[in-house]
């Protein structure tokens, strides 16, 4: 499945996963920035950012991409949900990440990877430069299934 489709097919399969548990989603354009689903409950809504993976990069998932130096300035406006499609036999994972813990997490992925990675160029021009920042596997797994993290209260 090529990297659109993979995209597509878990914001679908969220929106999906959000009906079954009583919420009203409705997708997005694909050209709205940050903005994949909109989820509505009990008279509260929330704006949702679905990111797939069909192979959890040893790394992490891509969020976003600045320069590192300037990771600190990084703001989110909506929770994340991150589904780990394993393939068509097996059963999707959904993590979901509440806005304020997105950069957080993100912070600790990078210091891993700091301190962790065998690096080709000076980390002082690696922090200068535009990178993907990656959210760890492992920071990920306890959120794995905490939909109360989306704010709309309990499923």
């Amino acid at each position: 499945m090529d990297k659109a489709t993979l995209g597509q097919y878990g914001v679908y399969q969220v929106a999906a996963e959000l009906c079954k548990l009583g919420y009203t989603a409705v997708t997005t354009s694909r050209n709205t920035k940050a903005v994949d689903i909109l989820a509505y409950k009990e008279g509260k809504a929330v704006g949702i950012q679905v990111k797939t993976v069909s192979e959890w990069p040893n790394i992490g998932v891509i969020v976003e991409n600045c320069v590192p130096e300037e990771m600190g300035n990084l703001q989110f406006q909506v929770p994340f949900v991150f589904v780990y499609f394993q393939g068509v036999t097996e059963s999707l994972r959904y993590f979901i990440v509440p806005k304020n813990e997105i950069l957080q997490l993100l912070e600790k992925s990078w210091k891993w990877y700091i301190e962790n990675s065998n690096h080709k160029k000076p980390i002082e021009g690696i922090l200068k430069t535009r990178q993907p920042l990656c959210l760890l596997f492992k920071l990920a797994e306890p959120y794995e299934n905490k939909w109360e993290n989306l704010g709309l209260g309990i499923v």
